[in-house]
Formats: C-alpha cells, structure tokens, sequence
C-alpha cells in the first residue's frame, strides 16, 4: 500500500513536470493593453477545447496546457478581431485588430402594452390584437387574465 502511494506521488509529479506553460501579452494596434480577452487551447484535429484563461489588466496571461502537444491557441476578444495561432510557435504578443461595424440605419420598434390599469379599471384594447379574433364579447372576456367570462 505504501509503495503504491509513493508510486502515485511520483507519478503526479512527473505529470505536472510534462505540462506545457505559454505566456504572452494581448494588445490592440496602439499597443495598449487588451484586459479580459479569452485565451483558449484547443486540439489542432477537431477544435475541442483542452484549456482556457482569461488576460490581467495589463494584457498578460498565462496557460499551462497538459503534455507537450502541438495546439491552436484562440484569443478573442469583444469589439476585435479573434487571432489563433499554433503553440509551437512563438507565442509573444498577440496584436488584435479592430471589428467594428458601422450601421447605415437603425429601426426601433415598440408595442403598447395590451392591458393597463387605470385607477380601479383594467382596461383593455381589443382592436389590432389577438382578441380581435376570439370570437364574439363573452369568448374575448374567457380570455383576459383575471376575468371569467360568465
């Protein structure tokens, strides 16, 4: 039993020792520092993701990835471009580019609410609405909430 314990401890030792560390720095063209961007490893064959980390205030991070296996690392960020590059490669500074998309025209559109209270009445529009095909007086009243339609 005691073997297999130090046997164990060795083994996880040696597993951490096999763990690949990658450090870098995330900027935008005016090499000011890009805080909270997401660092992803992923598995070169089908993109599953292995590790993730998010960079510091000052645009640093550091990934530790298990084994030392070839990844794509994805760094991506909000309002900039997302970069991958492979882990093999040095890393260094990851420089992200701008994604920003102008509009032409924006189109707001609202709807009155369908019921109000009004002092000690619910008032209701019935014209232009889903009620307006219920059917007759009685069938629009089964199905205002609150009201039987007796």
């Amino acid at each position: 039993m005691r073997t297999t314990i130090i046997a164990l401890v060795c083994l996880l030792h040696f597993h951490s020792l096999s763990a690949q560390v990658i450090k870098g720095e995330i900027t935008d063209t005016n090499r000011q520092p890009v805080a909270y961007a997401n660092i992803v490893a992923l598995q070169p064959g089908d993109s599953a993701f292995v590790q993730g980390t998010v960079s510091d205030e000052s645009g640093l991070f550091r990934l530790e990835i298990p084994g030392k296996n070839t990844y794509i690392i994805k760094v991506s960020c909000i309002g900039y471009q997302t970069e991958y590059r492979n882990s093999n490669e040095g890393i260094g500074t990851f420089m992200l580019k701008e994604d920003m998309q102008i509009l032409s025209e924006v189109e707001i559109k609202g709807k009155m609410p369908v019921f109000q209270l009004k002092g000690d009445r619910f008032v209701t529009q019935v014209a232009g609405s889903l009620l307006s095909k219920a059917g007759s007086a009685n069938d629009v009243l089964e199905r205002i909430p609150g009201v039987e339609g007796k």
